[in-house]
């Protein structure tokens, strides 16, 4: 997994929760949950939660939940919000898999034809259905 590749940089997540971190933690790899503006001083290898986080460590904390349809059009309108600008840099430089999605996701297929167009013909995505 991640901690064997390190040619693996990145998470970019839509699920709120920090069972990536968890893991990643547990297993030797030291995880950071990214959901605003917030970045480690550290070393760690970075987690973005583009739609928010909900800690799963005892304090329940919520942070930058973008759950009702208000909310996701407010991010969608907003071109440099740092969710959009973090996904077209991993989709304008980087070889991204996509797991789990129906890839029906509006503001996603948006992203993805802006970087298509800026990143040229040299970067390439899979979707795993």
């Amino acid at each position: 997994m991640v901690q064997k590749q390190d040619k693996v940089n990145s998470i970019i997540t839509y699920n709120y929760d920090t069972l990536i971190e968890n893991y990643l933690n547990s297993h030797g790899k030291k995880a950071f949950s990214i959901y605003s503006n917030n970045r480690d001083e550290g070393n760690s290898f970075p987690v973005y939660h583009v739609h928010g986080v909900i800690y799963h460590d005892g304090t329940n904390e919520v942070e930058n939940i973008v759950l009702s349809e208000e909310d996701y059009h407010k991010v969608y309108a907003e071109v440099f919000d740092w969710s959009n600008v973090e996904q077209l840099h991993a989709l304008t430089r980087c070889t991204c898999f996509f797991i789990g999605l129906s890839m029906k996701d509006p503001n996603l297929r948006r992203l993805l034809e802006i970087a298509k167009k800026d990143s040229g013909k040299g970067v390439r995505h899979y979707v795993f259905l």
